[in-house]
């Protein structure tokens, strides 16, 4: 007989609302690699946002079904990963509209992490009831 697992909190779904369309937005990066000469991010980078996108897509899934943590805690990661692939663009001359979206995606990763982490109330509640 299974555990039954403690339902998923309106933030925590919020979360992988906006990290799996995060990640279904980075999915095609590899497709369109930086054209000789273009300052832009080299084609492992992309290829590495695509991998992470495909990860934290699947495992956004696995868990929003099954309700189990760790796949919540690998696409929570996978998706802070791909927001760190874009911090290099602060370190060259890029147009400021390219900071700009690089740091709304980290502000966009970080949210989404945050809510795909926040415990639900029951578990915090029982682990407060928990406590000596």
């Amino acid at each position: 007989m299974s555990p039954t697992r403690a339902p998923w909190s309106v933030a925590n779904r919020i979360g992988f609302v906006i990290a799996g369309v995060f990640s279904l937005a980075n999915i095609p990066s590899a497709l369109a690699p930086t054209p000789d000469g273009a300052i832009g991010p080299p084609l492992p980078a992309l290829l590495a946002d695509t991998v992470l996108a495909v990860i934290a897509v699947v495992c956004v899934v696995v868990a929003w079904i099954t309700r189990q943590r760790v796949p919540a805690r690998i696409a929570g990661t996978a998706v802070v990963l791909i927001a760190l692939t874009g911090f290099p663009a602060f370190f060259v001359d890029v147009p400021a509209f390219v900071k700009v979206l690089v740091a709304a995606s980290a502000l966009v990763a970080v949210a989404a992490c945050a809510l795909i982490l926040t415990p639900a109330r029951q578990q915090a509640a029982m682990r407060a009831q928990a406590r000596p």
